[in-house]
């Protein structure tokens, strides 16, 4: 059983498929925590007890068991909770298919469509992941005293601090071990995540933060949990690869400054889809003194048509 993050994939069934080629080649191709069970009760208390610390589940269940699971289980979990759930069975137990988060119904012979399948629903879900994580921030902030400041201000002025003394903080060999140990620890027995760690750890150079922030592996959800969690324990853990990713960026901001006229307003793009309630905190804070930030990187375009493209897929994927 791996170590629980905030992604991770349940399978309830009569077989156990740990350590079998149909557990193994999941947990590499499709890059989550895969927890098995065999009985429905540890199952329902492992996700009971867990979901404190999840933001999806991936549920891959026996056909006997998903009425119970629905009715005792996942209508009780939080909204903010993401969960789909695939039904092991005979195609014609497709009532199932009611529940809106039903996302298909499989034979168990066929592995390759249900890890075809949660490979394209965690796509998916990574695309709009990290709509979410943005506050708002008031200009009148510095003129208010310390015991006056909002929840969204003083969680700005935090985490600015927190960020500038990750900045300032010596980047030694211990600073990339930390990150190593901790990484190992998440993705314990997922091969797919320990073979990008063990190549990360022999071919990282600072030049490289950037490259490898935009990839889809290990680093990329662990660094934008941490941002998302404000888990200050674990971007610690991060405080070289903020240290390099920062400078790099701040190189290329510079660059580009030079090149093109300072007083050239540049538009960028990000498709993303957000729920009705993150619109609605926009729109109500988009005065003149209100001000957007975000509390992690986000990935934009120059080009609208590209933003497009990851709403578009997001969609069809849903």
């Amino acid at each position: 059983m791996n170590v629980i993050t905030d992604c991770n994939i349940i399978w309830l069934d009569d077989k156990d498929i740990d350590g079998e080629d149909l557990g193994v080649n999941i947990q590499y191709y499709v890059s989550f925590s895969l927890h098995t069970f065999t009985d429905f009760g540890s199952c329902s208390s492992f996700i009971k007890y867990c979901t404190s610390d999840i933001r999806l589940l991936l549920v891959v269940v026996r056909d006997r068991y998903i009425s119970r699971l629905l009715k005792t289980t996942l209508r009780f979990l939080s909204s903010q909770i993401t969960v789909f759930i695939y039904v092991l069975g005979d195609k014609w137990w497709f009532h199932w298919k009611a529940d809106p988060r039903s996302r298909d119904i499989f034979h168990t012979s066929e592995e390759q469509s249900i890890i075809d399948k949660l490979q394209n629903d965690r796509e998916s879900y990574l695309i709009q992941r990290w709509s979410s994580g943005c506050c708002v921030f008031s200009e009148d902030a510095p003129q208010m005293a310390l015991d006056k400041l909002n929840n969204e201000n003083a969680n700005f002025m935090w985490f600015q601090l927190l960020v500038q003394v990750l900045l300032r903080m010596p980047v030694t060999t211990r600073s990339k071990d930390d990150l190593l140990q901790q990484s190992f620890l998440v993705y314990d027995n997922n091969q797919s995540a320990q073979k990008d760690i063990h190549l990360f750890n022999r071919t990282y150079w600072p030049t490289d933060a950037i490259n490898w922030y935009t990839q889809d592996k290990f680093l990329f959800r662990l660094f934008n949990q941490a941002c998302r969690t404000d888990d200050i324990d674990l971007l610690f853990n991060f405080r070289f690869f903020i240290h390099d990713l920062h400078h790099k960026l701040k190189e290329i901001y510079c660059e580009q400054q030079l090149k093109r006229n300072q007083q050239q307003t540049i538009i960028v793009y990000r498709g993303t889809i957000m729920s009705k309630d993150e619109i609605q905190m926009l729109l109500a804070h988009t005065s003149e003194r209100k001000l957007i930030w975000f509390t992690t990187f986000v990935s934009t375009s120059l080009k609208k048509v590209a933003a497009e493209k990851f709403v578009c897929k997001s969609l069809t994927n849903d």
